[in-house]
């Protein structure tokens, strides 16, 4: 592997550890619900049901925020990356001026 390819490999690893620890705390807020003891019961079952297809919608609800978030962070840092590499292009004489890792030339 090169030099470059560490250096640029580096980069993404940081960024995305920084982006990992900007987001909210990892967890939902969805209530499982508690069966009835007795399934003879109509009303008490269907009510259990609904708040079975209520805990299925929030959790879909949520990994679908997550997933939304996920997608958003990659992009962000595939950005950042390529805004980094777009300096280093323009603006360093990379890798002749910094070399990686530091101290081998």
């Amino acid at each position: 592997m090169s030099r470059w390819t560490c250096f640029c490999t580096l980069v993404v690893f940081l960024l995305a550890a920084a982006a990992s620890s900007g987001g909210p705390g990892i967890g939902h807020d969805c209530h499982a619900p508690s069966r009835p003891a007795d399934d003879q019961d109509d009303r008490r079952w269907q009510a259990f049901l609904e708040e079975v297809d209520s805990y299925r919608a929030c959790i879909s609800e949520f990994a679908a925020r997550s997933e939304r978030a996920a997608s958003a962070h990659r992009e962000a840092a595939r950005h950042a990356v390529a805004d980094w590499n777009d300096f280093v292009r323009r603006e360093l004489n990379a890798p002749a001026d910094f070399p990686w890792p530091p101290g081998q030339e």
